[in-house]
């Protein structure tokens, strides 16, 4: 199929048009938000904030949908401390919904990470990693390490209340590994640091206090320690510190035989239990209903990511599929013109063969010696011929007088020649005597006024005619002739 010039100039035009296309619509589909990167992480470090306000709000769900939105800009980004950043607050979102091998997941990666992180979220990062080893895991001494490493922090940032905070937590940890001498060790940093009772960690301070003394079966100073962790507790809303610190308070209760007091515990044990099963109830429909919220979120979030690879490997197809149609555009062109140049060269090797042949057979004749000086004559008398027959080439009798003095000439030749071939025309035989004579293709056009493309076709015709090899000349025939 040919292709004319303006034809492929507008084809041409088309392809760039669509290639535009195409990496407009790749840009868009991968890009959905402003280009701007400032603006971008400035979008997802507000992301996070809000993340951080639902999940005070116990609004899981809606913390989960900011906090995928933020790792999706971070991700683009390459931002890894926001990608830690998001992690960790996942890990807190996962650990409230009782997810807690998403959890363990997130913060695995985050453990590995955490020199992104900033100090704050360092100090974040290590109590949640620290509470879920102790709660969940129960790998207490994992759990201390992390501790440990967030109280330096502590120190080092100058957070007075979060140092103490997970002192205080850092004490429990130890009360639950059996190493009570480090657990008041803790304890008495939070006494010397005389901070007095007007903070949440207060409850926990004298729950760690009391469960020490009763552990070491002081009961009379356990029993007072814990009567202020049940103040303090009521106080900042901790119901499960409450329930715990009045479990030990009726066991002194029953060691002491103080039936009033045990009775009187127990009634509030199991009023406490029951407020606090029934509100598990309660959360526990909330936890569900949120985590069908983030599987939602979640299946939305692939199915915007899917839809975001489809388009962008749609347009890599496209401008693929455009490239190579240009491609081959192209290397059909550059494959017609190098066929052009090479049909030029195969006739102008010809044309230097037929040349050389012609000067071989002269070098030929030469060689004959005296045989041939009778040739040479004839061929005087030849050229007188041919001098009429090129000024009256339209005049049939100088044609064949023509004829008739080269049959004189070389009977031989004719006669084999009209015997092996009596199709060829008396045009053709001209032709052929022309070149047994060893006239050049230029003496030969000029003798019988035809152009070098009639030449060309002229001699085509013969070599078809005496079924000729496709290397094989006509000089070569007819050196074997005459």
């Amino acid at each position: 199929m040919k292709i004319n010039i303006r034809s492929r100039k507008t084809l041409a035009a088309l392809i760039a048009v669509a290639i535009v296309f195409a990496a407009l619509a790749i840009i868009y589909y991968s890009y959905q938000r402003p280009q701007n990167i400032k603006k971008m992480l400035a979008e997802a470090d507000s992301l996070v904030v809000e993340s951080m306000n639902a999940l005070n709000t116990d609004s899981f769900a809606l913390a989960f949908h900011n906090l995928s939105e933020a790792m999706s800009i971070y991700t683009s980004q390459k931002n890894k401390k926001g990608e830690m950043t998001v992690r960790t607050n996942l890990a807190i979102v996962y650990y409230g919904l009782e997810l807690f091998d998403n959890a363990n997941n997130e913060l695995s990666v985050v453990n590995k990470n955490v020199n992104f992180l900033d100090t704050t979220y360092q100090i974040v990062f290590y109590r949640i990693d620290a509470i879920v080893k102790t709660i969940v895991n129960k790998e207490y001494d994992l759990a201390i390490k992390q501790f440990k490493r967030g109280i330096e922090l502590d120190s080092a940032s100058g957070n007075k209340l979060a140092f103490v905070q997970d002192i205080a937590n850092l004490a429990e940890v130890y009360i639950y590994n059996k190493q009570n001498e480090k657990a008041h060790k803790m304890l008495r940093k939070i006494e010397e640091m005389n901070l007095g009772n007007k903070e949440e960690f207060t409850s926990q301070y004298y729950f760690c206090k009391g469960k020490l003394y009763f552990e070491e079966k002081q009961y009379d100073e356990a029993y007072e320690t814990l009567q202020r962790c049940l103040a303090y507790s009521t106080r900042y809303n901790q119901p499960h510190l409450r329930l715990q610190a009045i479990d030990i308070l009726r066991t002194i209760d029953s060691i002491r035989g103080d039936n009033t007091n045990y009775i009187k515990n127990m009634h509030a044990y199991i009023s406490l239990n029951d407020s606090i099963s029934g509100n598990r109830i309660t959360n526990e429909i909330s936890r569900l209903q949120e985590q069908q919220k983030i599987e939602l979120e979640r299946e939305a979030y692939k199915k915007r990511h899917i839809l975001m690879v489809v388009y962008f490997t749609a347009g890599l197809i496209l401008v693929a599929l455009l490239a190579v149609i240009f491609f081959m555009m192209y290397r059909r062109t550059e494959q017609t013109k190098r066929l052009v140049q090479l049909e030029a060269e195969k006739l102008d090797s010809e044309i230097m063969l037929e040349r050389m042949q012609n000067e071989l057979l002269r070098l030929k004749v030469e060689q004959n010696g005296e045989e041939l000086k009778e040739a040479r004559k004839e061929n005087l008398s030849m050229s007188l011929q041919l001098a009429s027959f090129k000024e009256q080439s339209n005049d049939t009798e100088s044609l064949q007088i023509f004829d008739d003095t080269y049959m004189q000439l070389n009977e031989t030749f004719g006669k084999e020649l009209r015997e092996r071939y009596p199709r060829l025309t008396a045009n053709e035989q001209r032709f052929l005597y022309l070149i047994k004579l060893g006239l050049t293709s230029q003496e030969m056009m000029s003798v019988l006024n035809i152009s070098s493309s009639g030449l060309y076709k002229m001699r085509y015709r013969l070599k078809k005619k005496l079924n000729l090899s496709g290397d094989q000349t006509i000089e070569q025939f007819l050196a074997t002739i005459g």
